[in-house]
């Protein structure tokens, strides 16, 4: 009986373990790394032409699963014979991160609008440099290609 008692009375004085912002031991699931999916695709009506980009950001966490992000993410678009266009999706503001959040998906979906449309005829393809900022500090940077599907 008195074994018991000190078991109690050692598991009761037990420190709960120090949680350091940011790292990866403290918090094994949350995103080490980022990637625009390959659902990436220009979206609009394709006899007028296309009115935007449609980007699907994926978060890993330490193990490959995907996980919910954090941070600031901004994509810039460039099709051959346009300005780029720039866009931002701030992850630390709830209602942003709630909304852009796919549950089905597991990934962030981003609207990039084009004006004026691109015409349909040739395929359009477009390279987006995507950045990352994570609230921790630090920049993760992806190039990558999307096209019409």
């Amino acid at each position: 009986m008195a074994l018991g008692v000190v078991v109690v009375i050692v598991a009761a004085c037990e420190t709960a373990p120090k949680i350091v912002s940011g790292s990866g031991a403290a918090y094994p699931y949350s995103p080490q790394e980022f990637r625009v999916h390959s659902l990436s695709r220009f979206v609009g009506d394709s006899a007028d032409g296309f009115t935007g980009v449609e980007l699907w950001i994926e978060f890993l966490d330490g193990e490959g699963q995907t996980a919910r992000g954090v941070g600031h993410v901004q994509a810039q678009l460039t099709i051959s014979g346009r300005p780029g266009v720039v866009a931002s999706l701030n992850l630390d503001d709830r209602s942003a991160n709630a909304a852009a959040w796919d549950p089905p998906l597991r990934m962030y979906r981003m609207k990039i609008e084009i004006k004026p449309p691109v015409p349909a005829t040739p395929p359009p393809t477009a390279r987006v440099t995507t950045t990352w900022s994570p609230s921790t500090g630090g920049r993760v940077t992806v190039n990558s290609t999307v096209g019409t599907r």
